[in-house]
């Protein structure tokens, strides 16, 4: 396998980029705080929740940084957030309660991988038309950009208020339509996933639970003709939802661009189960 980097930063800031390079993804210390208690929130990629490695937290890297209370602004965490440390918020002091949703969204330098890696890469997301499209080109070398936009979702004293479903206006976006705070059991979630502000028909979504034993439950959804997908809450643990979206550019320096949405909550069940849990 072969890959180089453009920009000479790069060995820096690109970890894990050619295995599911969508699996970044931000992990707080807890779901479930406390007004007063303080924030850790990391930086990690992996494969799912499996082969989890930290990533350095790099500003000039970094669109948005934002904590979404409910209030009518955000707050900007980019002046606070640790740089070249994965541990991006040490010691945040949560002051609001209700649900709270932090987004960051980070661009990635042009790297340049081979063809038969960027070939596995597409077939691992089931972009069928444009590994067919790679694979007839003779083209050995392919300049891939890359973008992600990270979401996490906790409660603080309460799972009250509706910014578990703020569009924040990603390029490639994962919202959900249910609170899952609320809910539980085998109560179902839709999510919807949007693409350039549109909804994102056929979308390979994967959802991921791991349980509070440790162990990896990994499902791949399928969006609908809305861009909708609906899962159930069948494990107590945490939930990731994970999806990739390429397309061919125009661009003189670069051949494709790559977008990568991720959301991470959990979920407890508050009912009584049922006898065949």
């Amino acid at each position: 396998m072969k890959i180089r980097y453009l920009l000479p930063l790069c060995v820096l800031l690109v970890i894990g980029l050619v295995a599911r390079s969508s699996d970044y993804f931000l992990l707080p210390n807890s779901f479930f705080f406390h007004k007063g208690d303080k924030l850790i929130l990391r930086l990690l990629t992996g494969d799912y929740f499996e082969n989890v490695k930290e990533v350095k937290y790099r500003a000039t890297a970094t669109d948005k940084f934002v904590l979404h209370t409910g209030a009518k602004n955000g707050i900007d965490l980019k002046g606070i957030a640790k740089e070249a440390d994965s541990t991006v918020l040490s010691s945040y002091k949560l002051e609001n309660t209700g649900l709270q949703l932090i987004e960051m969204s980070q661009v990635y330098p042009v790297v340049e991988l081979d063809r038969q890696t960027f070939i596995k890469e597409l077939d691992q997301e089931q972009l069928t038309k444009l590994s067919e499209k790679a694979s007839a080109t003779f083209q050995q070398d392919i300049r891939e950009k890359y973008t992600t936009y990270l979401k996490t979702l906790f409660t603080v004293d309460k799972p009250s208020g509706t910014i578990y479903n703020k569009e924040l206006g990603q390029a490639l976006e994962i919202i959900l339509l249910e609170n899952p705070y609320k809910l539980g059991y085998g109560d179902d979630v839709t999510a919807l996933v949007k693409f350039k502000g549109a909804p994102l028909a056929n979308a390979h979504v994967d959802l991921v639970v791991k349980t509070v034993t440790g162990k990896i439950h990994p499902e791949r959804l399928v969006s609908d003709a809305s861009g909708n997908i609906t899962f159930k809450l069948s494990l107590e643990g945490n939930y990731l939802l994970r999806l990739v979206n390429v397309e061919a550019t125009k661009a003189k320096d670069v051949d494709y661009e790559k977008w990568g949405a991720a959301y991470t909550f959990s979920f407890v069940n508050t009912r009584k189960l049922p006898d065949s849990y």
